[in-house]
């Protein structure tokens, strides 16, 4: 063999065993692809599941309970709550439900060919709320015949950050930190009513009980009233305190 040859052979085999396509999978295999979505008001849950040709029998057992050779809908719901079951998330170390709000199952050929997934989408019941948080998922379903995949998607909302995912060798667990910043509209009114407050407050200081609104101002003579005819009789014994006196009463 020339060397030409020998090194056409080498190409060929190095560029054959990596012609398999990047979304295939193995045959004997449950592939579990989990996409998390943070937003300011809720936590999104995306998972596509799908089963390898060899073990699509054994997926369609676990949801096909009665042994009709169809998934009703029924069961189809049974099925997504039992992954939704097993998949644990924690929001601040507290535990949080999650709860379905669309599934989507393919039909019996495709699942036994190996090529239709089952697609999930649940809600983490919480809302975190502003300020800094963290986030930790762990999916425990069908661990015996699963490959797992697990990522944070891009967030849709500006006021929410997410800092670098960290994901175990084996992908079922994913932990991240993550920021929501407070929604500019309440900011600003919070603001405005402290800056209210201290403006009010303010003006009561310096310029007294006379500067308020005006039904304040109307009781301020009666004020000044009752302390000139006090003042008055006081000075009673001279001129000025009668003159004072007399004006007052007159009033």
């Amino acid at each position: 063999m020339t060397t030409r040859a020998f090194t056409a052979l080498v190409v060929l085999l190095v560029l054959g065993g990596d012609v398999s396509p990047a979304g295939a999978h193995r045959l004997d295999e449950y592939l579990q692809a989990t996409r998390v979505a943070i937003d300011p008001d809720r936590i999104v849950l995306e998972i596509d599941l799908t089963a390898g040709a060899n073990i699509a029998s054994r997926i369609v057992g676990l949801i096909d309970t009665n042994r009709d050779g169809r998934l009703s809908r029924g069961e189809q719901d049974d099925y997504a709550r039992q992954v939704l079951a097993s998949i644990r998330c924690t929001i601040d170390g507290h535990l949080t439900p999650s709860s379905l709000l669309m599934t989507q199952f393919p039909e019996l050929e495709a699942m036994a060919a190996g090529t239709g997934p089952i697609r999930l989408r649940a809600a983490v019941d919480v809302s975190p709320g502003s300020g800094r948080h963290q986030l930790d998922c762990v999916n425990m379903h069908a661990r015996d015949m699963s490959v797992y995949l697990v990522n944070a998607l891009m967030p849709s909302d500006t006021r929410v950050r997410i800092g670098p995912p960290h994901r175990d060798p084996l992908q079922r667990e994913l932990s991240l930190d993550f920021d929501i910043a407070p929604d500019a509209f309440w900011f600003r009114a919070g603001w405005s009513i402290v800056a209210c407050v201290v403006i009010g407050g303010l003006i009561l200081v310096t310029r007294g009980p006379c500067s308020g609104p005006a039904s304040a101002l109307r009781g301020c003579p009666m004020v000044l009233s009752s302390w000139s005819l006090d003042q008055g009789q006081q000075l009673h014994g001279n001129e000025k305190g009668r003159k004072a006196a007399r004006y007052v009463e007159s009033r």
